[in-house]
């Protein structure tokens, strides 16, 4: 019986071995504790054992520092759902290098396993700091799916740092993944960070714009902090505003920076930078499908909207600031207070129909400014457009023309309809010998520009500073001069345009007139060569200037900031008729020239002198009727 006793007891044991794996024993060198729901756990030293006993709603428990070695040069990886990784005082290290998995933990889902669920990284020890250290992201995170959330929480004492002694990067927040918008949160994402409020009435932080933008229940999303990445800025299937709130957005990727990418979508962006650094990258695009979009087919992307506000968006290659299709209708690109920097390629392409509105805005390109070739165009504001290259030669059939202007309305077969442009104010350069605007007729057939004798149905050039004159039929304004400054010749179209043309005239400039309203009169600067080609007289500084006559305003004419006041009078009432004249002492006859005046002062200065003898006997006569008296 005792032989017995003590084979049933060694045969026990040896079945407790069997059944426990080698690396639960030994809690002197288990370095991790997985906790089931239940509060059951079992202690590993392997990191891959502990990984693998890992299930959903688990806990995975450090009891030592876990470093990275050259037999398994990696951080933590886990992709359960609902569980916690409590890091009891303990640091992640990882010394791999690379981009993609120098991470301390990721925590990314699969998309075949993808759900709602949370995930929380703590810190339950009271007395010790926990340390995440890497060489790229510390934490990646992802839901695995769009269409669901995973929620990150970080609890407890954790900080982030680089393993190279660099600018920690933090969370990396992936498809899905959002932590509550805190001051303590924001800091865990240094690049980038979406924040918007969701139906719950939270705010969430988001990785990128896409996933915030369709979570956002009021459209709004605010950039926390500078990001430079891939990830482009995409609409989705709702109308937004990102706010980049003063901050830059660096785009890293290829196809677009900006992408309107489903129909009936607005996209507001404001109050920041974009900088794309692809030089094969556009600014922004709404054409057809594209990455993220829907299947696109005959009608169904049409209505797109950008807006730009407040946005500086830089593109540095021979490529678009801002591209539509063709073949859709009803898009709208606005620029407001903007600037679009395309210095090696063309500011806006608009073949489609809609409407085009630059207000207030810069542009500054190579091949066109701004190009229409179908909708509608509004030109406003103090805009600036500036275009630095020649015309090139046209070889195919589709896509824009480099034809130098910095705005060009071109009437081409097979595009849709173009509608109503108005270039209502702004400033406009080309390069020398090219037209700063052009409204022209393309030929598909041999690719050339040719007349459009109906331009002027369409096109309104009311006002504008521009760098070569304008075509006669596209202008719609009774005032138009050229001015001549500092060796250069700038067209000016408006009453305001003209107006602020002779508030910049010094000695020495040159301005003709061209076209002006009946009963004109202006002050121009001492020193101005003054043209008229008017046909009709024009007032200046209170002298007619005859239709064909050129004139130089002479000094001590009427100080043209102050048209009622004399300089040699102080105390001349402009509206006392007795005390009009002009500023030299003629009769104030607008008909007389003031050069070649024989008028002479000789005989006005002896009969003062007899007058004021005469009163001076008046005084003495008085003075003897008195004594008398």
């Amino acid at each position: 019986m005792r032989r017995k006793g003590w084979l049933g007891l060694i045969l026990a044991v040896i079945m407790v071995f069997t059944m426990t794996p080698p690396t639960a024993f030994g809690a002197d060198d288990a370095a991790f504790e997985v906790i089931a729901p239940d509060g059951t756990s079992v202690q590993y030293t392997d990191v891959k054992e502990a990984r693998n006993a890992m299930r959903d709603g688990y806990t995975l428990k450090l009891l030592k520092d876990y470093v990275s070695t050259s037999d398994y040069n990696f951080g933590i990886s886990l992709d359960e759902h609902d569980i916690t990784i409590d890091m009891n005082g303990y640091s992640i290290t990882s010394n791999n290098a690379g981009s993609s998995n120098g991470y301390a933990l990721k925590l990314a889902q699969k998309n075949g396993n993808a759900r709602d669920n949370t995930v929380t990284i703590k810190n339950s020890s009271t007395t010790k700091q926990s340390v995440l250290a890497s060489s790229s992201y510390q934490i990646i995170t992802g839901s695995g799916n769009s269409k669901y959330n995973q929620i990150i929480k970080i609890e407890g004492d954790i900080v982030f740092r680089d393993i190279d002694g660099e600018t920690p990067l933090g969370i990396k927040l992936g498809t899905g993944a959002k932590l509550l918008d805190t001051d303590s949160a924001r800091a865990l994402v240094p690049n980038g960070g979406f924040s918007v409020k969701e139906a719950d009435g939270s705010n969430y932080i988001y990785g990128n714009f896409a996933n915030a933008a369709s979570r956002s229940a009021d459209g709004n999303i605010v950039l926390l902090h500078d990001y430079e990445g891939s990830d482009k800025i995409a609409s989705g299937s709702k109308n937004s505003v990102l706010d980049l709130d003063g901050h830059t957005y660096t785009y890293t990727g290829n196809g677009s920076a900006i992408d309107v990418n489903y129909p009936n979508v607005t996209l507001t962006v404001k109050n920041g930078k974009i900088v794309v650094t692809d030089e094969n990258t556009a600014g922004a695009v709404l054409i057809g499908k594209s990455e993220g979009g829907i299947e696109s087919s005959e009608g169904n992307m049409n209505n797109r909207g950008l807006i730009l506000d407040g946005v500086e968006l830089t593109v540095p290659g021979d490529t678009y600031g801002i591209a539509t299709n063709g073949t859709e209708t009803g898009n709208t690109v606005t620029l407001k207070n903007s600037v679009l920097n395309v210095k090696n390629g063309l500011g806006i392409y608009f073949p489609s129909d809609g409407d085009v509105i630059i207000e207030d805005s810069t542009i500054n390109a190579k091949h066109a400014g701004v190009q229409i070739c179908a909708g509608n165009l509004t030109v406003t504001g103090e805009t600036v457009i500036t275009v630095t290259g020649q015309p090139q030669e046209k070889t195919d059939n589709d896509g824009a023309i480099a034809d130098g202007a910095a705005v060009s309305i071109i009437n081409r077969e097979g595009y849709k309809d173009l509608e109503t442009v108005n270039i209502e104010s702004g400033t406009f350069n080309s390069a020398a010998d090219v037209e700063a605007v052009k409204a022209y007729s393309f030929n598909n057939a041999n690719k050339t520009e040719d007349e459009w004798a109906e331009a002027g149905d369409t096109v309104n050039v009311k006002g504008g500073s521009f760098s070569s004159d304008i075509a006669e039929n596209i202008v719609k304004s009774d005032m138009k001069a050229t001015v001549t400054s500092g060796g250069e010749t700038t067209v000016v179209i408006g009453k305001q345009a003209v107006e602020n043309a002779i508030a910049e005239l010094k000695a020495g400039d040159k301005i003709e007139f061209q076209s002006v309203v009946d009963d004109t009169d202006v002050k121009i600067p001492e020193g101005v060569e003054v043209s008229n080609s008017t046909g009709k007289d024009i007032t200046v500084n209170d002298d007619v200037v005859g239709a064909g006559e050129t004139v130089t305003v002479q000094a001590g004419t009427t100080d043209p900031s102050n048209p009622d006041q004399d300089p040699s009078n102080p105390d001349r009432d402009s509206s006392d008729p007795s005390q009009q004249g002009n500023a030299d002492g003629s009769n104030g006859d607008k008909g007389a020239p003031q050069t070649g005046d024989d008028f002479s002062a000789v005989p006005l200065i002896a009969l003062m002198g007899l007058a004021a003898a005469a009163a001076a006997g008046t005084v003495v006569y008085g003075r003897r009727k008195s004594a008398e008296k």
